[in-house]
Order: structure tokens, then sequence, then C-alpha cells
């Protein structure tokens, strides 16, 4: 079950259609079975509220996140923040590298440093946008050569936020949920 309104059950299924396990159940527990084609957050938040008796939080878990950036100790030290938070991360040096981890890890954030050597994040954000496959993908950019009109323009391109460097941990922690929370709010 996904969840229970009086003697509505909302029922996650893999095939909706199936018209008679919707008959079995609705015989067995007298309550009218509403079949839902559910996310994988739904499904495993229904389980740990349902089956396991935790709360019905939002899984971390998850939400795969792609950092792309060129000074590893950076990449490294957002990596291990966000794994502590619970997100999967995948890491990339460049925009290049980064598109070839999109293809295939395909995360549902990408945190990319917007000026790098070789193709840079905006580069990179470009090349994602002209492909249907992954132009929904949620971006948010960071650079040490932040300024006012950098972040106008960027925001402007489309990316999701824009964080200046030096990075502040609780504020990237912060806004990753945020457009997280707006792209899935499931």
């Amino acid at each position: 079950p996904i969840s229970r309104q009086g003697s509505r059950l909302n029922l996650a299924m893999a095939n909706p259609l199936d018209l008679g396990t919707l008959d079995e159940l609705n015989f067995r527990t007298e309550l009218d079975i509403v079949p839902w084609v559910s996310t994988p957050s739904e499904i495993v938040a229904a389980i740990r509220y349902h089956y396991l008796g935790a709360a019905a939080t939002a899984n971390h878990a998850l939400c795969k996140i792609l950092i792309v950036e060129d000074k590893e100790k950076v990449r490294k030290t957002v990596t291990r923040a966000l794994q502590e938070e619970g997100y999967q991360l995948v890491q990339a040096r460049d925009g290049e590298e980064g598109l070839n981890a999109v293809l295939r890890h395909s995360p549902h954030l990408i945190i990319t440093e917007t000026v790098m050597p070789g193709m840079d994040g905006c580069e990179m954000f470009k090349t994602l946008r002209n492909n249907l496959d992954t132009r929904g993908i949620p971006v948010v950019g960071f650079s040490s050569k932040a300024s006012k009109n950098e972040e106008i323009n960027l925001l402007k391109m489309g990316f999701a936020d824009f964080l200046p460097k030096p990075l502040n941990l609780e504020l990237l922690i912060a806004r990753v949920g945020r457009v997280l929370d707006l792209v899935y709010p499931e």
C-alpha cells in the first residue's frame, strides 16, 4: 500500500490493469482498491511506514548525484558531505568525464564547477540541454570566480541554482535538498 484513506487503499502495482488481483484484494480486505503506478521512493516510503513502522520520510539513498569538479580536494569534500546525508555520489574531473558519467549513471542531480580546464560546466550544461534524455536533469553550478552577473547568467541559462566558492557545505546540502524536492516531489 501507498496510503489508506478511510475505506480506500492506494496500492502500488507493477500492472495496475490486473483486475483479478484487484478483485481478490477488494474481497479479502473489504476496501476500495485504487491501483497506482508508483515511483521507487514512494514504494520504499510505503514499505518503511506500513511494514517496518518507520515514518515515511524522503529516502536520500535513492538519489544519485554527480559532482563535476577539477580540484580533487573540493570534489572529495563535497562527495563526503553529501554521502553523510545519505546520497549516492558519482564523481567526474571535467565536463567531458561528467557527460560520460551522466550517460552511465543517470544521476538525479548534477553539481558542477562552471570554470574548469577542458570542457567546463557551462559547456557540459549546454550539451545536456541539447539531448532529450538528459535535458531534464537539474544542474547546480558553483564557481570561485563568482559574480552577480555570472549567477544571473547561469540562472537565465537554466541552472537550478548557483553557489559561490568557497562552498558553505551546510548551504550546499540545503540547496541540494531543495532542488531535489522541487524536481522530484514524491
